[in-house]
């Protein structure tokens, strides 16, 4: 019986190794530009409000705190928020102030 030894240096093995690494980028690219749609409605994590709206995240805690922000919370005491996109939309709206 005759065994062959493959090294990692085989290109048999490179381009496997090369294939998992661009399947898992992709992944990654997914995972950052993914955004949550439930029933039609878009929402976004915190970090994506932030970035959106040029804030910081101590700025978006402010803004729940104060209840100018509506969120869900997912779970009890989980620190998972998430924030509906239209809520965004109409608190800007709403604040919106109109230069003469």
């Amino acid at each position: 019986m005759h065994s062959d030894i493959i090294s990692i240096e085989d290109p048999r093995i490179q381009h496997c190794l090369n294939t998992l690494k661009a399947i898992e980028e992709r992944i990654e690219n997914y995972q950052r530009n993914s955004r949550l749609v439930l029933d039609g409605s878009l929402f976004l994590q915190g970090q994506d409000v932030c970035r959106l709206l040029h804030i910081s995240p101590r700025t978006l805690q402010e803004l729940r705190t104060s209840k100018r922000l509506s969120f869900y919370r997912l779970g009890n005491q989980s620190s998972k928020l998430l924030y509906d996109m239209n809520d965004v939309q109409a608190m800007l709206e709403q604040h919106y102030v109109k230069q003469k």
